[in-house]
């Protein structure tokens, strides 16, 4: 039977000896390793051991604490996942429960869930950035949104201020009219002048033919 021999170092040597057995220190762990008559290496452990370098493996438990502060006084040597009962400590949780994974590589934890966003239910006043219309108001602004094949020409009647809804050409009319409108210091008397049967009349009567004769 070959001699059995026994080794402790900080790491494997590059070519390990034949039938020997190594204990190699790895931070607060001691790494076993026994070689066979040719040296090669074949590692030894146990469960426990697996289970806490592979940060709890498929049955790590998950942690739970009453509140932030219980959290925080947990020792964990580890990465776990921690249930908080009441996490309202949290400045990001209002009120429940949150589940903490604890990054033991950062010492530090990151919140991966919280069981107040199970039960929300979002509307209209909880939105942020919102319109400050209403709801009904929106929904009374689709019904009656509509479009015209003929905008461009309703775009063009406007209002004059009489009442009267006239087109741009009537405008344009109106204008002229208004700018050649003028009065007459006889006007009661152009007033009295009418043609009848194509004859000048004056207050009704016919107005006599004039003739010009030569001097």
């Amino acid at each position: 039977m070959a001699e059995l021999k026994f080794f402790k170092d900080l790491s494997l040597p590059g070519t390990p000896a034949a039938d020997s057995v190594y204990f190699i220190i790895n931070g607060n762990y001691a790494e076993t390793y026994v070689t066979d008559s040719a040296g090669n290496t074949k590692m030894v452990g146990n469960t426990a051991m697996i289970n806490a370098i592979g940060g709890g493996g498929a049955s790590q438990e998950v942690q739970q604490a009453a509140n932030i502060t219980a959290r925080d006084g947990l020792s964990l040597t580890a990465n776990t996942l921690v249930y908080v009962t009441d996490a309202s400590a949290d400045a990001t949780v209002t009120s429940g429960g949150a589940l903490y994974f604890w990054d033991n590589t950062g010492s530090t934890f990151i919140k991966v869930a919280e069981f107040e966003s199970m039960d929300i239910v979002a509307s209209w006043a909880n939105l942020t950035g919102k319109p400050s219309s209403t709801p009904a108001s929106i929904d009374q602004a689709v019904t009656d949104s509509h479009t015209h094949a003929n905008k461009t020409v309703l775009d063009g009647i406007t209002n004059v201020g009489s009442g009267a809804i006239i087109t741009a050409a009537e405008r344009t009319n109106v204008a002229s009219n208004t700018a050649n409108n003028h009065t007459h210091a006889n006007k009661a008397d152009l007033d009295l002048l009418s043609v009848v049967g194509g004859v000048l009349q004056y207050n009704g009567n016919a107005v006599k033919n004039w003739n010009s004769l030569a001097w």
